[in-house]
């Protein structure tokens, strides 16, 4: 059924600027969204500037399915050819200056058809322009539809319970006149009921906050998006969003407030921990920048060099083995390592590199050449192991100089050859023997003194058996009587 009435003019606003974004009109439009009804604001051209999120949201519908069309093209009507033609001539009429009322079929976006009233009138300013049309829209009441007036209004009532953003209305003494079902639940109420008449007072957690809201609402009338602790039913706490502004009599004094609050409680913790997360990023990052860095000192401060091979090219070096071949970090990193060995350990070292990288062998400790700048032979000992290096299999390497230990060990070694020298060669007799008195070693001279030879004691001892002699049976034989004296 479509129809259309003559309506009443529309009135204006006093003290608004001529000018739908004006602070006073975004104040009111914001509270349209609280209200149950259908409303819609549409420009000078009839072009949906504004919807409350009743017909939006509530019906299943996107913004951009219904704003910034002209409003006859808004998705609600588009099933309807008959529909958008009859709320293009109201909307065209009310530009004209003319409040109009028209009946058509509204449309869920689930293709449930929606009868309502609309009653379109002209917003002007002080002038006498039209600024804005006002487009509001009712169930409609017929004695041959009150099934589908039933389902209208059950329509509604769903949204007003489901809606997530809690409503609510206060009187000047801030007790609770209205509040709606998710409102209750959210403070821990089975029913509306239970709270009209409560102060709002008794359930914010912080006095201090409940003061700064206080008054920022009575200095600028309105508070946007304001965070506060609140009691609920059984003393736990939450942390709500409020949007509040306060409600006027035809007079213009306050009578009340009325706004929206929802329960912020899980983004604020997953803010926190959010906040802590990143704390706790930062922080590591800032242990790991302190580790690398001792990391990077100690590797440059190092007494062994420390490098890295890859297909048998130098690809980091610290500064110990730039100084000990006698050149700079930047003149090896790149070159081959074979540069700097000797002809002797090039090939040890590559059969290494091949069983670390393809065989998967440790090779273990090895003694090489390098050789410096200018020549000199560095004897070294090398380790490594296989890391994973700029997206490859590389060698990372330990080098130490053992110029020392080899010099050590050649001074030992002419050291061990005088020792030998002084004990074999001694004007005394040297015996040495275990706690058997059992002969382990004579030297000449000790041979000497007892009449055998290297080669004649050797000679009794396999002839024996190979049993060591006594100290006795070895004096004894070359002197009866050294063994009675003995």
């Amino acid at each position: 059924m479509v129809k259309r009435e003559p309506g009443q003019p529309g009135t204006k606003k006093r003290g608004h600027k001529n000018d739908v974004e004006s602070k006073e009109h975004l104040a009111y439009f914001n509270s349209l969204n609280l209200l149950r009804k259908f409303i819609g604001v549409t420009d000078k051209k009839g072009i949906l500037k504004f919807a409350n999120q009743v017909p939006v949201s509530g019906l299943g519908y996107s913004e951009d399915e219904i704003l910034r069309k002209p409003f006859w093209e808004a998705s609600w009507f588009a099933p309807s050819s008959e529909s958008q033609k009859v709320v293009k001539n109201c909307i065209l009429e009310a530009l004209e200056g003319e409040a109009v009322r028209c009946e058509v079929e509204a449309f869920a976006k689930d293709g449930t058809a929606l009868p309502v009233t609309f009653n379109i009138s002209p917003l002007k300013g002080e002038g006498g322009d039209i600024l804005n049309i006002v487009a509001e829209a009712e169930a409609v009441l017929e004695e041959n539809n009150t099934e589908g007036l039933r389902g209208s209004e059950d329509r509604l009532t769903s949204v007003f319970q489901l809606i997530e953003e809690a409503y609510f209305e206060a009187d000047k003494r801030d007790g609770f006149v209205m509040i709606s079902p998710s409102g209750a639940r959210l403070l821990g109420y089975k029913s509306p009921d239970e709270l009209v008449g409560k102060r709002m007072a008794q359930f914010w957690v912080r006095a201090d906050q409940r003061d700064t809201f206080l008054k920022l609402l009575s200095k600028k009338g309105e508070v946007e998006r304001y965070e506060a602790s609140i009691f609920k039913k059984d003393g736990t706490q939450v942390v709500v969003e409020l949007d509040v502004h306060l409600l006027y009599d035809e007079e213009g004094h306050t009578r009340g407030s009325e706004g929206i609050f929802k329960d912020i409680t899980e983004r604020k913790e997953r803010g926190r921990q959010l906040e802590q997360a990143l704390a706790d990023a930062e922080k590591a990052r800032a242990e790991a920048a302190e580790a690398q860095r001792r990391y990077a000192a100690w590797i440059d401060e190092a007494a062994d060099g420390i490098g890295i091979l890859q297909d048998g090219v130098v690809k980091f070096v610290n500064p110990r083995i730039a100084e000990l071949a006698g050149v700079s970090v930047e003149e090896m990193i790149g070159k081959s390592i074979t540069e700097f060995l000797s002809p002797e350990s090039v090939e040890a070292t590559q059969e290494r590199y091949q069983q670390r990288i393809t065989e998967g062998m440790n090779p273990g400790l090895a003694e090489m050449d390098l050789v410096t700048i200018d020549g000199r032979i560095v004897p070294v000992e090398l380790s490594g192991s296989v890391i994973e290096y700029d997206g490859g299999p590389a060698i990372m390497f330990i080098l130490r100089d053992i110029t020392d230990r080899k010099m050590l060990e050649a001074e030992l070694g002419r050291s061990q050859d005088i020792y030998s020298i002084i004990v074999e060669k001694g004007n005394d007799g040297i015996i040495i023997i275990d706690q058997s008195f059992n002969v382990l070693y004579a030297n000449e001279k000790m041979h000497e003194m007892i009449g055998f030879t290297h080669e004649e004691f050797r000679d009794l001892q396999e002839s024996d058996g190979g049993t060591r002699w006594g100290l006795a049976e070895v004096i004894g034989a070359g002197d009866p009587e050294a063994v009675q004296e003995l």
